[in-house]
């Protein structure tokens, strides 16, 4: 049975993975490749608590929706950049 701490350990491991990414890389398509990793280990904390919330709860479906706005918001950031980036290159 999965518990609520491993969706957490999993995030985790993504958010310093995509951490070190970020602090470690100069190349701008890695740095953006490494915030997504975080901005996933955001999506499976909010997919992970939407999981073990009650489902009569309004809240349940929050989490779902807080996954798509933030998936919405890093598709529209980071897409542009890419494609500015690979452009000029």
């Amino acid at each position: 049975m999965i518990e609520l701490a491993h969706f957490q350990i999993v995030a985790a491991a993504l958010f310093a993975i995509g951490l070190y990414g970020v602090l470690a890389r100069k190349s701008v398509v890695l740095i953006l490749m490494s915030i997504e990793l975080i901005l996933n280990a955001v999506n499976v904390n909010l997919i992970g608590f939407a999981a073990f919330v009650d489902f009569a709860s309004p809240a349940r479906t929050l989490g779902q929706v807080d996954r798509h706005i933030c998936d919405n918001h890093c598709c529209c950031r980071v897409s542009p950049c890419n494609g500015y980036y690979l452009k000029a290159v």
